[in-house]
């Protein structure tokens, strides 16, 4: 299973974005139902293609947390075939071209966090809010444009193939 599309890893403290072009996810998705505890999508590779941030500086951006992003499910509307939760397991590393470094996790230091929403009829999963921060910057970052503990959010809408189905949390 893969899922792909732009994403935007947007700074909300400083209003500032750096815009990847495309981004693939690969992975599974799990069977079953009824079962929170359990992720129903798990990615174990995620790239990240053509990604650039304020006056038109080039990132890499690279997912150094060794493990699975995994979706946990907290709620499944039938009406709207729409089901919402968690997308855990972020740890990113910004790289520039100008040598800005930054790291991008929980606040605290764990993986990080975004909020998930699938809708079966469109195979989109949504990603928006969450729990980030930057947990790293380096000496060659602009004065005043990223700090430690700086919110991030991560915004994508991914669209899923081979399409999925969800029917419970």
């Amino acid at each position: 299973m893969t899922a792909t599309a732009p994403v935007e890893i947007r700074n909300t403290d400083r209003g500032w974005s750096i815009d990847c072009a495309g981004a693939t996810f690969t992975g599974s998705a799990e069977s079953g139902a009824g079962d929170t505890t359990e992720p129903l999508i798990e990615f174990d590779e995620a790239t990240f293609q053509d990604c650039t941030g304020p006056d038109g500086v080039g990132y890499t951006v690279t997912m150094t947390s060794g493990v699975q992003l995994e979706m946990y499910a907290s709620s499944y509307d039938a009406g709207t075939g729409k089901t919402t939760g968690t997308l855990f397991g972020f740890h990113l590393n910004l790289v520039g071209t100008n040598r800005c470094q930054a790291d991008i996790a929980d606040p605290t230091g764990n993986l990080g966090t975004a909020d998930a929403a699938f809708t079966n009829g469109s195979s989109v999963l949504r990603l928006d809010s969450g729990n980030m921060g930057v947990t790293f910057v380096n000496f060659a970052c602009p004065s005043g444009f990223i700090a430690t503990e700086d919110r991030i959010v991560v915004a994508a809408r991914l669209t899923v193939t081979p399409p999925q189905t969800i029917s419970s949390p």
